[in-house]
This record gives C-alpha cells, sequence and structure tokens, in this order.
C-alpha cells in the first residue's frame, strides 16, 4: 500500500491549537494556555502521603494517636482554610521569621536527615519544606504545587539546622 503524501498527520486538536506546515509535514503546535506558576499562593493546601516516612527517627510511627488527634490533625485541618500565601507570610516567635519556610537540601537539614532522605532514595529532592505546629514541633515535607506531600514528623525541631542564640 502507497503512502498518501498529500495526507495531514493525526492530531488531536483537543489538547492544541496547531497550523499544518506542508513544508515540513508536522504541525506546528501551541499550547492553548500557559500555567502561572505562583498560581499555588491562591490555593489551599492539600496533603499527599505517598512519601510519608513510617520509620527511622523522625518517622510518624512515633507520633502517637492522641498527637494525632489534638495536635496535628486539627492544625492540618487549620491550614486547608488558608492559601500558601498566608501560610507563607505567618510569622511569630522570638525572632518572628516566617513560621513554615522552604529549606534546601543538603544547606538546611542536618546529617542525620540527609542519611534518611538517601535511605528513602530521596536524596535529589532539592528542597523540603517546614510546617510550625508549635514552638519546637514540625512537619517536614515535600511540596509540589499546592500539594504537600507530608514526609517526617519532627516534635524538637532537630531536622531544620539552627544557629545557636
Amino acid at each position: 500500500m502507497a503512502k498518501n503524501k498529500d495526507r495531514k498527520p493525526h492530531l488531536n486538536k483537543a489538547a492544541v491549537d496547531a497550523k499544518y506546515i506542508p513544508e515540513s509535514g508536522y504541525y506546528d503546535k501551541k499550547p492553548r494556555t500557559t500555567v502561572d506558576v505562583s498560581s499555588y499562593l491562591k490555593q489551599s493546601p492539600k496533603w499527599g502521603f505517598k512519601h510519608l516516612d513510617r520509620d527511622g527517627a523522625f518517622g510518624w510511627k512515633t507520633i502517637g494517636k492522641e498527637n494525632w488527634e489534638n495536635r496535628v490533625l486539627p492544625t492540618l485541618c487549620d491550614f486547608e482554610r488558608m492559601t500558601w500565601s498566608q501560610i507563607e507570610q505567618a510569622a511569630g516567635g522570638r525572632s518572628a521569621g516566617t513560621n513554615h519556610h522552604s529549606l534546601a537540601v543538603p544547606d538546611d537539614i542536618t546529617k542525620e536527615a540527609i542519611d534518611r532522605l538517601i535511605e528513602l532514595k530521596l536524596e535529589n529532592v532539592p528542597q523540603l519544606y517546614s510546617l510550625r505546629l508549635t514552638n519546637l514541633i514540625r512537619i517536614i515535607g515535600i511540596r509540589d504545587n499546592d500539594t504537600f506531600n507530608l514526609l517526617w514528623y519532627d516534635p524538637e525541631h532537630k531536622i531544620a539546622k539552627t544557629t545557636p542564640r
């Protein structure tokens, strides 16, 4: 069966706007919409559990039912009533710094945390994110736009490197 040289290749028009260029035999594809990378700031957080570490020094196995029900879950519910922009702007503590912030890997985390990331095969994650629950308690996770994938429970603020006062 001979190929029809005048026939245009098939293109799913639902996906893109395109103009057929006969000289090349291809479509010039242009996306219909562009994504605003900062749009997640206007959204409330969603929770993910694909990276949840149950074991290790910061594993969720150690949290206990009372801490989960009385401290962590209510705080996560409170966060859902906020946007990421509001969460990132929350400040407090002695130094009035931001309560919730990114942690660069490996610069901002301890050797113990780096070693655990390697064990979990997450050493290529460029940054983690820290959510402050109380003065010492943190939830550490991996943020993917508006989704916060819970990773560790840090009841004694031992994951992030801190500068002595």
